[in-house]
């Protein structure tokens, strides 16, 4: 129950921020535009679902080779890609395209069927159906970033590394800010509750209505899509589906590079997370660049000398990755 409270909290930070300009000035979350800056396509369906759209931003004049595609948060229960807005636009006003991607998210309290793999396959589809739509307005490009917010830096992280050969784009580099990317770390099994539940499946109890049994089943088919069952309950078994989807167990060598960006007074994605990320990464080779913001919570709104230096770090990468 706490953590669905904090994810609630979470999903109203989000729309308190992407909805008060004077607050998301002060936090980095705005930036100017008017008609001379490009054009940008709103609500392109690439699917029939209904969150299965996105906004596609094309700068005025002829566009640089790559494409900045960013995934909102929301806890994996809402946002919009109306959040990341402010970046689309950066970028556009730079000369590169660049798009926001809305997907289905999990409902309030659990009551449909979206998981984790879903939500990827969606961002799988947005991305192929953004090249054929610029293609067949011959914008051809080679590079894509990806730019991700709380969930949808896990999202981001790991769809660089599931799609490494599949991409429409290569992934050249990721911008992580604030993800819950161990989400092992951010779940932790609990032995003890694991053992209880296997040993009284085993005795033959009817544990349908088992809380502690559905909070596991919930956590392992969001993050898997697998359904759990007698044999499953153990500590290995859950935190290998729960990692299917976990960008820290994910990660290998030649992983895209990312900018890692995460508030020291974040109470939702705690410092155990960030380090177990940063630890894979190290432990794989993977490059990538910390920015820590000492005075900032999960909103990353309180240290303008850190957004500044997360905007120069982006140019960087953007100089050295897009070739």
């Amino acid at each position: 129950m706490k953590a669905l409270r904090g994810m609630v909290m979470l999903v109203a930070m989000c729309l308190a921020l992407s909805t008060c300009t004077t607050l998301a000035k002060s936090a980095g979350k705005y930036e100017a535009w008017d008609d001379s800056c490009g054009t940008i396509e709103r609500n392109v369906a690439y699917d029939s679902g209904k969150r299965n759209d996105y906004d596609l931003y094309l700068p005025a004049g002829k566009a640089r080779n790559g494409i900045i595609v960013c995934i909102h948060g929301g806890s994996w229960m809402g946002g919009s890609k109306d959040d990341l807005d402010y970046v689309c636009k950066r970028y556009c006003k730079a000369g590169y395209v660049a798009a926001s991607i809305d997907y289905s998210v999990i409902a309030f309290l659990g009551h449909n069927d979206v998981t984790l793999p879903q939500m990827d396959a969606e961002i799988h589809a947005a991305i192929g159906h953004i090249r054929q739509r610029l293609e067949a307005r011959g914008v051809h490009i080679n590079n894509m970033a990806l730019w991700g917010y709380s969930a949808g830096s896990q999202l981001a992280m790991a769809y660089a590394m599931k799609h490494r050969s599949d991409a429409p784009y290569p992934v050249r580099f990721v911008v992580d800010q604030v993800g819950p990317s161990d989400l092992t770390a951010m779940f932790p099994a609990n032995e003890e509750k694991l053992r209880n539940i296997e040993r009284r499946l085993a005795a033959g109890e009817d544990l349908a209505n088992n809380g502690d049994k559905k909070d596991v089943d919930n956590l392992v088919f969001r993050a898997s899509g697998a359904r759990m069952k007698a044999g499953m309950y153990n500590r290995a078994t859950v935190e290998k589906l729960i990692g299917s989807s976990s960008p820290a167990q994910l990660v290998k060598r030649g992983d895209a590079p990312t900018i890692m960006t995460y508030g020291e007074k974040d109470i939702i994605v705690k410092p155990a997370v960030r380090k177990a990320v940063v630890d894979a990464f190290e432990k794989q080779h993977v490059p990538y660049t910390l920015i820590l913001f000492p005075n900032s919570g999960h909103d990353l709104a309180s240290d303008p000398d850190c957004t500044a230096k997360l905007r120069a770090t982006v140019d960087d990468y953007l100089k050295q990755y897009f070739q």
